[in-house]
């Protein structure tokens, strides 16, 4: 039996897909929003078998569950993302679409025999949103099923207003959503759903649309709220079409429950907000780590070096030699400390890329002072040979750079007795290359692919020669990757080791470069400084700190020392220093605090403020200088590199 078109017409306008089979699944209806979707327009569908365009509908549990719909039995849901079955639907573009589909019985237009009235929703984009949380939603939906009363094959709300947005037809799961029967929201104004204030403007927003045709709501699909019988809020997700019915204008709203869906994004919110919380905890207690560290190492390394440097005539040579191991062992623990803490910002996905424009020269100065100290026990020439086309300025992380040589060269002096390393650097296509050669004792070649591997040492016997943890080298391939760069080793057993690697730099200037050549006897800088000339406020609320930077200054500076913020402030009044050493984190007043005051009085708006710091991370040595402060230095302190950064200021 064919059924008039204009019977079911009324599916045009939902805009969901739908479509009408018979119990010999000829299709009776096909409804424009499945026109769209799969391109197979109604003349080439209606009154053809659906087997024949959609074959999962041969398979035999669509059969029995269709067979009691034929017989006019209650609706059911086919299929869904939240059910057991998911069915994937094919459209015209050859994608895939998830979709939930229900299925109710419908009479005939004569009442003769029932219809199986299919719609399907497309929840592709919900299904992507919420697969996280599927076994959570899967429960909801399918208890929320089992208790509602499906209308017109719709699990939703559906609601039809008029012009004057007086309620004209519900479907029964009206009241499962909001609490009300569908007679007692008949001839009601739609804003009895409505909390304040959208109560109140409704009417005048529906007169406005009316009057202008400006949309807010109507063709679109909102997130909004709504209040139940009980007078509960809660969210909904609304979609409202416009649709006219015998020149008489029609809204008609589908209205979806999204309590869940908000539990589950604000439980995605709250657990990002943990894993921020977690992570700035975690940042600060190895600044704090770092600090309490380094604060007594200062003391061990700084006076250790201080009495070897300058009181060495005075000491047995027993006295000597052990001051000479409080130094190393000292250095020891400090890059132990290093390496931990580059490794844990490694690992934890926070050791971020900084690149800036930095002159190459100045940081091979820099690492020529710390590895003469390297080398200060051992019979080792070291030599930088730099290419006569490489720029003075590049772009790159300065700070993982230095890093990188530093721990490759700690490496080549660890392992070499004696003989020569070489550092030498080239250029090519905006790459810069490195490779460091020494004479050391070699790996054997079945060991080299270990050694970039975290705690992995080739020697790890209770008879070791060479101490160290192993982290080095690990950070340095790590840091390396980071800079988009590549490392490899060649190594032979009694013959020296060479490591190459590769960093891409941008090209701004290019000067010539001399080879450098460093021996073990050229240790100390020249310094000519007048003491009685400048006098230097040092910031330090430990007393072994004092002590420890009296001793690297008190030869070249007239000193002051306070021990905490508000001393620091009553001796700058008093004594007019020419610089500030500011500790950062003192009792009464953190440096941060004591730096503002001073900025803030007539005679410290100029004067040099370096910051000590035992926090060596890399955000504190950047909110330092964002700050304000003219320097940093951290802890351990260098007194070379201390005289250095004051020479620069005074």
């Amino acid at each position: 039996m064919v059924e008039s078109n204009n019977y079911f017409e009324i599916f045009d306008h939902f805009p969901i897909g739908i479509f009408i089979i018979n119990r010999n699944f000829n299709v009776i209806y096909w409804n424009e929003i499945l026109e769209e979707w799969t391109k197979i327009d109604k003349k080439d569908i209606i009154n053809k078998d659906i087997r024949l365009f959609f074959p999962n509908f041969n398979e035999k549990i669509n059969e029995l569950r269709l067979k009691d719909i034929f017989l006019g039995g209650p609706p059911l849901l086919l299929s869904s993302y939240f059910h057991n079955y998911i069915i994937e639907i094919p459209t015209y573009n050859g994608k895939l679409r998830v979709q939930q589909t229900t299925v109710s019985a419908i009479q005939s237009q004569d009442a003769t025999e029932f219809y199986a009235l299919i719609s399907i929703q497309d929840t592709t984009d919900l299904t992507n949103k919420i697969f996280d949380y599927r076994k959570e939603r899967d429960k909801a939906i399918e208890g929320e099923a089992k208790i509602r009363a499906v209308f017109n094959n719709v699990l939703d709300a559906i609601i039809t207003i008029n012009d004057n947005g007086i309620i004209e037809e519900v479907n029964e799961s009206i009241e499962n959503i909001f609490g009300y029967k569908p007679e007692e929201l008949i001839g009601k104004n739609i804003s009895i759903l409505m909390p304040e204030p959208h109560k109140s403007s409704h009417n005048q927003y529906l007169a406005n649309y009316l009057n202008t045709g400006i949309k807010k709501v109507i063709g679109q699909k909102k997130e909004l709220i709504a209040v139940k019988k009980n007078g509960e809020i809660f969210p909904i997700e609304l979609g409202v079409t416009e649709v006219q019915v015998k020149n008489k204008i029609l809204f008609s709203g589908i209205i979806r429950d999204i309590t869940e869906r908000k539990k589950t994004e604000e439980e995605i919110i709250k657990s990002k907000e943990i894993a921020i919380s977690s992570n700035k905890m975690k940042s600060e207690f190895l600044a704090n780590i770092s600090h309490e560290l380094r604060t007594p190492m200062n003391a061990v390394i700084g006076i250790s070096k201080m009495l070897l440097k300058y009181n060495s005539e005075n000491l047995t040579n027993k006295q000597k030699e052990g001051l000479g191991l409080v130094y190393q062992s000292g250095e020891r623990l400090l890059n132990l400390i290093n390496d931990i803490l580059d490794l844990s910002k490694v690992e934890s996905g926070k050791m971020s890329v900084k690149i800036t424009e930095f002159n190459l020269n100045d940081l091979l100065n820099n690492l020529i002072n710390l590895v003469k100290n390297l080398i200060l026990t051992k019979d080792i020439q070291f030599f930088i040979e730099k290419s006569l086309d490489i720029p003075d300025i590049i772009n790159s992380d300065f700070d993982k750079l230095n890093q990188i040589l530093l721990n490759i060269l700690g490496n080549s002096v660890k392992f070499t007795e004696k003989g020569k390393i070489i550092l030498k650097i080239h250029q090519n296509q905006n790459k810069l290359y490195f490779e460091i050669k020494d004479t050391g004792i070699g790996i054997e070649k079945k060991n080299i692919h270990y050694i970039f591997e975290a705690f992995r040492q080739i020697d790890s016997s209770d008879t070791k020669k060479y101490k160290g943890t192993g982290l080095g080298l690990t950070i340095v391939k790590k840091f390396i990757n980071l800079l988009n760069g590549e490392i490899k080793v060649e190594s032979e057993i009694g013959v020296g080791t060479t490591v190459k690697f590769f960093i891409p730099i941008n090209c701004e200037t290019c000067k010539t470069q001399s080879k450098v050549t460093i021996s073990n006897d050229n240790y100390s800088e020249n310094i000519n400084i007048d003491k009685k000339n400048k006098k230097i406020l040092i910031a330090e609320d430990e007393y072994v700190g004092q002590i420890t930077i009296g001793m690297m200054l008190e030869n070249y500076y007239n000193l002051i020392f306070a021990k905490d913020g508000v001393e620091v402030i009553e001796k700058f009044l008093r004594e007019k220093p020419d610089m500030i050493l500011m500790d950062i984190m003192m009792p009464k007043m953190s440096g941060f605090d004591a730096f503002t005051l001073i900025r803030k009085i007539e005679e410290g708006k100029n004067i040099p403020i370096i910051a000590v710091t035992a926090k060596a991370m890399k955000e504190e040595k950047e909110k330092i200088i964002e700050f304000g402060f003219n320097d940093y230095i951290s802890k351990p302190i260098d007194d070379e590199l201390l005289i250095r950064l004051i020479k620069k200021y005074l």
